[in-house]
């Protein structure tokens, strides 16, 4: 295992663990292709892992969140539209409650429209499909939004995808993501105190994993 490997092993740390059964199966969209029309090959893979867990009878219905880019940006196809189309040739989507939200652009909106969907219809257990490297801080922003004490039962869990083939320099590989995802987007989430600002929770997720657990 290269060092790459581990240190990113180390920093995504666990998946939660899942129950029998949930509300709903969630897709967070991790941008699109060059051509800003197909998915990249995280959002594919994430898109794959929501549809496996919905053939497995996880759930009844799938969310799949995210426009993924600044109205300023003309993308062709939102996000959510394209990992539909990969999840429908993986299980017949026929068969379950099929959602878009097509608006969202950051994880933090990501979640924030999640809530609403699941509030509106009356949803408190889900289960999150995210791109590795983000599903730390996915987690904490869900913890924050949807805490335990409300009642909500939110599981996440990682895609593991590779780098590169997306329209953003920041799928480049892993060390442009981890620049990107550990500095840049961390530091702006905690400073608005969306995440903690516990340094120990940027870097020893299994913290957050043990306490899913032990629920």
């Amino acid at each position: 295992m290269s060092f790459a490997q581990w240190l990113e092993q180390r920093l995504v740390g666990k998946d939660d663990p899942l129950p029998a059964r949930v509300d709903v199966i969630v897709a967070i969209g991790e941008t699109l292709d060059p051509d800003l029309e197909g998915p990249s090959p995280q959002t594919k893979r994430v898109a794959e892992v929501a549809a496996f867990s919905l053939a497995r009878d996880l759930a009844r219905a799938v969310v799949f969140l995210g426009r993924g880019y600044s109205p300023k940006v003309a993308v062709r196809r939102s996000e959510a539209a394209a990992m539909r189309e990969v999840a429908s040739s993986v299980v017949d989507l026929e068969r379950f409650e099929v959602i878009l939200e097509e608006k969202s652009h950051d994880t933090r909106a990501n979640i924030v429209a999640l809530k609403k969907i699941m509030d509106d219809h009356g949803w408190k257990s889900a289960v999150v499909v995210t791109q590795q490297l983000h599903m730390l801080r996915v987690r904490l922003v869900c913890q924050e939004l949807m805490p335990k004490e409300e009642g909500y039962d939110i599981r996440v869990i990682a895609a593991w995808s590779p780098y590169g083939g997306s329209s953003k320099w920041i799928f480049r590989n892993f060390w442009t993501f981890l620049l990107w995802d550990r500095v840049v987007a961390w530091s702006v989430f905690a400073a608005r105190g969306w995440i903690s600002r516990n340094p120990l929770d940027w870097i020893w997720p299994d913290r957050h994993a043990k306490g899913v657990a032990e629920r």
